[in-house]
């Protein structure tokens, strides 16, 4: 599947989400003056089988963020040999000076530009005129759909290091699933270690064991805190880019 999504894409995301978030809350011209970087990272997924046989997966993702707070991320999967895949590349930009968030298909040529509400409208609930776009400005204290409540992951710091010259903080999640959570015969770990900073606030380093879905490692290959090419931030050449207007909408009942 060319649009598959590992555990530390889907870390990075979480990242680029975020900075979505401030798009949404700060508004156009509200963005605060960052530091600026571009980081490198190698991510592999390994999967054993019953039998003993691996699948092997690697991805390269590149992330970088300007002094305005515009973000891009760029996921490219790497062939068995070794070559980088760019017409399977998956681009996200998220602009807060502009007010927009967009994303990419390589393998489509394909991608949209969300266009999120001023500041001073952000209230209740807006979508799109096939509801496909969402945003709610007033989310319930409801549990993440997909998270059992009796799951209560245990926190260990692991105190700090420097890596690429930077201060890491370190932190060890383990997860329990107890026997039958999901037809499990025995309890089942699900452990994570992830290595972040604070300036820039970046993942510098994680690592992830599943039982099910197998140990995921994600590296951080090269940093750069100059700032980088503003051409980064901007839609790829020759791609059909539609815009996506939202507007305000009725929330759903869970929702209020």
């Amino acid at each position: 599947m060319r649009n598959r999504m590992n555990r530390h894409l889907a870390l990075l995301a979480a990242e680029f989400a975020l900075a979505a978030c401030a798009v949404t809350a700060g508004g156009q011209g509200a963005a605060m003056k960052r530091q600026p970087y571009t980081a490198e990272y190698r991510i592999t997924l390994v999967r054993t089988l019953a039998n003993g046989a691996t699948i092997t997966h690697v991805t390269k993702s590149v992330k970088a963020m300007d002094s305005e707070g515009r973000l891009m991320q760029a996921s490219t999967p790497i062939g068995t040999d070794g070559t980088p895949k760019p017409d399977s590349t998956f681009l996200r930009i998220s602009d807060p000076v502009a007010g927009t968030s967009g994303s990419w298909m390589g393998w489509r040529k394909t991608g949209s530009i969300t266009k999120f509400p001023p500041r001073d409208e952000q209230r209740g609930c807006w979508a799109d005129a096939n509801r496909s776009e969402s945003i709610n400005y007033e989310p319930s204290a409801q549990p993440p759909p997909g998270q059992p409540p009796y799951l209560k992951p245990v926190n260990e710091d692991l105190g700090t290091e420097t890596i690429m010259g930077l201060e890491a903080h370190g932190r060890r999640t383990i997860l329990t699933i107890p026997t039958g959570g999901v037809g499990n015969d025995r309890p089942l770990l699900r452990t994570s270690e992830e290595w972040a900073a604070k300036n820039p606030p970046i993942t510098l380093r994680y690592s992830f064991n599943d039982p099910l879905m197998g140990k995921e490692i994600m590296e951080l290959v090269s940093l750069s805190l100059n700032a980088p090419d503003p051409a980064l931030f901007q839609p790829p050449a020759n791609y059909k880019t539609v815009t996506v207007a939202l507007h305000q909408v009725p929330c759903p009942p869970s929702a209020r």
